[in-house]
């Protein structure tokens, strides 16, 4: 893995910080994009783990009452870790979207 510089860093850091309004798109050309064709998942793999893991009746009641249509119970659990880690881990991003879907509805 390569070492990002303190530089990179704080440019990183800028960037992140900068409200979505501030960024120049003007130098992209607009081409609306048909996502619904699109496949996610197909090259990446996260490598999975088998562990034990104790929770209590509450949670895994919870859990299995709120399946999607063809979700796994350790699915929706690694779902729900997944999101409060990145909720943890990027708080900023989060928050921007929060505000951006909370614009929306009004």
């Amino acid at each position: 893995m390569v070492k990002l510089t303190d530089e990179q860093k704080a440019m990183l850091e800028a960037l992140e910080n900068m409200p979505d309004e501030e960024i120049d798109y003007s130098d992209i050309p607009f081409k609306p994009i048909d996502w619904r064709k699109a496949k996610t998942g197909l090259f990446y793999r996260p490598v999975k783990q088998e562990i034990t893991l104790k929770l209590d009746e509450y949670v895994i009641d919870w859990f299995g009452d709120n399946l999607k249509d063809g979700q796994e119970l350790y699915e929706a659990v690694n779902q729900a870790l997944m999101d409060h880690i990145y909720r943890v881990r990027f708080p900023k991003r989060v928050q921007r979207a929060e505000e951006g879907a909370n614009r929306t509805q009004d």
